[in-house]
């Protein structure tokens, strides 16, 4: 990096803002940390951590925000960088930097929109996710979901057995890299220019119990491991009914196995060495991780330990 003075003020309300808040200090650019009014294990961890480190820290109070801006002109910050700060954006926030404003964002704002937009890229099959970097202008302080001022992105892959956490892990570090690369880019005087994106994308609400339950009459083998792992750990995966009993389905995987054209949801299969394989419309699923409230079982071992067998239907 360039020895250009250029400081970076982070706005930080989630944990994926952790590589990027490791990197800024590493590379000697890190102005500050400003966190939410809000207070959860997480926030009160990091305030403790960056009090030990002696690293400038604010916490924000709505209805106060000229001390946060007074604060930010105290420690010569360049620009900005929002991670999980939602709603409108106080104009004075736009103002206190000569560089502005940025939310970085887990997905183009074109495809998807709200605050999961992981889960549901997960869900929906995805083997790409972006990364972006977007100016909020003053004329937009109030929180947008278009794809304008698209001021930087960065790629990375979705693997077809990633969880939720292991794909957060893989955004949160390239998030790290694209503030970095941005930041090298202004440092070297180029023209920073908004990239083209377009459209509103997909609302990315926080899944109900509904939208966590598994309709076998409806859905593909492919749908339904996608709805697991996208739930995977944060949402115990996703709900399957046996009877009026309902199970936590962490793991699943399509296999190719004969249905004999028996209704999506019955069992075909229950025992080793296959573990517990039910019809889809499309074909069939093979369970491979559930759970209750006695705890997390390999299928298998919960078939056997439950007295499931074939025959027997997921509602």
């Amino acid at each position: 990096m360039s020895s250009m003075p250029l400081n970076v003020a982070l706005f930080i309300a989630q944990p994926a803002a952790m590589p990027c808040l490791n990197a800024l200090l590493q590379q000697g650019r890190l102005a500050g940390v400003v966190l939410p009014p809000e207070q959860d294990r997480f926030l009160q961890q990091l305030e403790q951590g960056l009090n030990h480190q002696q690293v400038p820290c604010v916490r924000l109070s709505y209805g106060d925000e000229q001390q946060v801006v007074e604060t930010l002109q105290a420690w010569e910050s360049d620009l900005i960088v929002s991670f999980g700060f939602s709603g409108d954006v106080p104009v004075p926030f736009l103002e206190a930097t000569t560089l502005g404003y940025y939310n970085l964002l887990f997905a183009d704002p074109a495809q998807y929109r709200g605050i999961l937009p992981l889960y549901w890229q997960i869900r929906d099959g995805a083997i790409q996710g972006q990364v972006v970097l977007q100016k909020v202008a003053l004329q937009e302080a109030v929180a947008t979901h278009d794809g304008a001022n698209i001021a930087a992105f960065c790629e990375y892959d979705i693997a077809p057995l990633d969880t939720y956490k292991l794909v957060e892990n893989k955004a949160a570090n390239t998030a790290a890299q694209c503030v970095s690369d941005f930041v090298q880019h202004v440092v070297s005087g180029k023209v920073i220019e908004s990239l083209p994106s377009h459209g509103e994308g997909r609302g990315c609400a926080m899944p109900d119990e509904q939208a966590l339950t598994v309709n076998f009459t409806a859905m593909g083998a492919r749908q339904i491991v996608d709805m697991a792992r996208a739930g995977n750990p944060v949402f115990n995966g996703c709900v399957i009914r046996l009877g009026q009993t309902p199970l936590s389905l962490l793991q699943a995987t399509v296999v190719n196995y004969p249905t004999y054209g028996v209704p999506p949801g019955t069992i075909c299969h229950s025992g080793e060495p296959d573990g517990v394989i039910v019809a889809t419309v499309d074909g069939a699923v093979r369970l491979d991780v559930i759970a209750n409230m006695d705890g997390i079982f390999s299928a298998g071992a919960f078939a056997e330990r439950f007295q499931i067998s074939a025959g027997m239907a997921f509602s």
